[in-house]
């Protein structure tokens, strides 16, 4: 129910929007945001947030975030550069990554977690995993399940953030 209207600022008990809203929300508001929200959000946000944040978050998180995940249940390219890549092949998966893009991608992480106990490889073939080239482009699982590698990337190379069970040379 619409109350009134005084010079362009809408009043209401209930309103709903179809075909978009500029302007500015002040006080509270109870109910789904299906669309994209562009500019400052300045309170509390209760219940799930599907899709992209871009910007800063100041304040806590309860509940967590959930990484986007793939599997690798095949030979072939990871293709994701942030996020949880679960080795899922039954037998010696060997995987290939390539480098990340300076700037854009900076400061992504993403773990790479044996599920199958084999000796998987995962290969950065250029530049090689901290930049080393040839002697440290292939990491190689050591057959266990937990096996895991997790990257960071800064300036177009994936650095060894910390290793179980894994050998890069």
């Amino acid at each position: 129910m619409l109350k009134r209207v005084i010079q362009g600022t809408v009043i209401a008990d209930s309103l709903q929007v179809t075909n978009g809203m500029t302007g500015n929300v002040t006080g509270g508001m109870t109910g789904n945001v299906t669309g994209d929200v562009t500019g400052d959000l300045t309170g509390n946000v209760t219940g799930n947030v599907t899709g992209n944040v871009t910007g800063d978050l100041t304040g806590n998180v309860t509940g967590g975030v959930k990484n986007t995940t793939a599997l690798a249940s095949a030979d072939g390219a990871i293709a994701l550069k942030a996020g949880v890549v679960l080795i899922t092949k039954a037998g010696v998966a060997v995987l290939t990554i390539a480098a990340p893009t300076a700037g854009t991608d900076d400061g992504k992480v993403l773990i790479v977690m044996a599920t199958t106990a084999h000796a998987h490889t995962v290969t950065n073939a250029s530049p090689g995993f901290g930049g080393a080239g040839a002697s440290g482009d292939v990491a190689t699982f050591g057959g266990a399940v937990g096996d895991n590698l997790v990257l960071v990337a800064y300036n177009a190379i994936w650095y060894v953030v910390s290793k179980i069970n894994v050998t890069i040379a």
